[in-house]
């Protein structure tokens, strides 16, 4: 998805979560996207140095997620966790949507 993005005016932020950096499928590709397009941020986010991605870790690294709609994707168990987290901040139901991944 990332690749057919075009200068418009959708402002997207993808917060890109792996265990480490060396187990991150396509970073470079992504920096090298975010190099090109003012509209698309790039956040790099790594547990081995900053542990599970959390809610309050997104709003601080890329600002209040009120009135905004948030995607997510992974496994069930990040999914669970961040939608609680996002209805405790007051995101509503409606602008919250995932899709839930197993590795085997």
């Amino acid at each position: 998805m990332a690749r057919s993005l075009q200068k418009n005016g959708l402002k997207i932020d993808l917060y890109y979560t792996f265990s480490s950096r060396d187990k991150a499928p396509f970073l470079e590709e992504l920096l090298e996207i975010t190099s090109r397009l003012d509209n698309f941020r790039l956040f790099p986010y790594g547990a081995d140095q900053e542990g599970f991605i959390t809610c309050q870790a997104i709003i601080n690294k890329g600002g209040s997620l009120i009135e905004k709609n948030l995607f997510l994707c992974g496994p069930p168990i990040m999914i669970s966790s961040l939608k609680n987290q996002f209805k405790k901040v007051g995101i509503p139901k409606k602008n919250i949507h995932s899709e839930e991944f197993n590795y085997l």
